[in-house]
């Protein structure tokens, strides 16, 4: 695989799955996702879209481009999560850990769009469509997987974002 070309915007086409959090989209009140790995940048193009039936075969519903104005890293932990924050003491970005259950899991919850807007169902959600809890070794009931996951933000006002029927 070549690595991205980082000296241009990409356009990214991204279905929304969650259901609670389709007409806040669609209504431009949510201006947040959390994906997967590390793909987006500030600048890059989304595209997302709502399938009309099931997944992928069926039309698109509906579908909207913003552009992503922040996209920070953050690793999910059935537990807890962490990211990164700037450390004036040591002069660079430190991995920071947060309960699930924490006033920055409910803020990132509230604007991801999360029913109810808490941390706890944020976490809840998130191991629960990655499958967080995969058992890898049989004889350490404790150990899970961990994925670098995304939070993406955009602008997301009427007059910027194009709505396409």
């Amino acid at each position: 695989m070549k690595p991205r070309n980082w000296t241009r915007p990409k356009t990214w086409v991204l279905p929304l799955t969650y259901k609670p959090k389709i007409p806040a989209c669609k209504a431009g009140t949510i201006c947040q996702t959390i994906r997967p790995h590390w793909k987006m940048r500030p600048g890059d193009t989304i595209l997302f879209h709502d399938w009309a039936g099931k997944p992928y075969y069926s039309k698109w519903n509906w579908r909207a481009r913003v552009n992503v104005t922040e996209a920070h890293p953050v690793w999910i932990y059935p537990e807890w999560f962490e990211r990164l924050e700037w450390s004036p003491r040591r002069g660079c970005f430190v991995a920071v850990p947060y309960s699930w259950s924490s006033k920055v899991a409910d803020e990132l919850a509230a604007k991801d769009g999360i029913d109810p807007p808490t941390g706890k169902a944020l976490g809840e959600l998130l191991c629960k469509m990655h499958d967080l809890r995969k058992k890898d070794n049989l004889f350490s009931p404790t150990h899970f997987r961990d994925i670098e996951f995304q939070v993406i933000r955009w602008k997301n006002w009427h007059e910027e974002v194009k709505v396409v029927a």
